[in-house]
């Protein structure tokens, strides 16, 4: 009974592993991080590029919302959209608030 079990467990592993593969190029907090660095030099360039790649992927990775006309409640991707804001209004300090809140919102990683 007990290799039926872990064999089925491997197999749905597997399956699961198929289904959601690991995003391909950098993560979103990878793109984050890089957006944080260029804040902190203040290129605002660099800093917005990165964080569009960020929230790209981390749009790629979370899937289309279930429901697209009830408003988007993804604090990921609230808190990137208000550090691009930042940025392009050239409150740096704010920011890198926001990057640090979408570092630590559910689903980036």
């Amino acid at each position: 009974m007990r290799p039926i079990l872990l064999a089925s467990a491997l197999l749905l592993t597997t399956a699961l592993s198929a289904c959601f593969p690991p995003p391909k190029g950098p993560t979103p907090a990878q793109y984050l991080m890089q957006a944080q660095t260029a804040v902190q030099q203040h290129q605002a360039r660099k800093a917005l590029i990165a964080l569009n790649r960020a929230e790209a992927q981390h749009l790629d990775i979370e899937g289309p919302p279930e429901r697209p006309e009830v408003p988007d409640q993804d604090t990921g991707s609230i808190n990137i959209g208000s550090a691009r804001d930042a940025v392009r209004q050239g409150h740096w300090d704010q920011a890198l608030y926001y990057i640090d809140a979408a570092l630590h919102s559910d689903g980036i990683y």
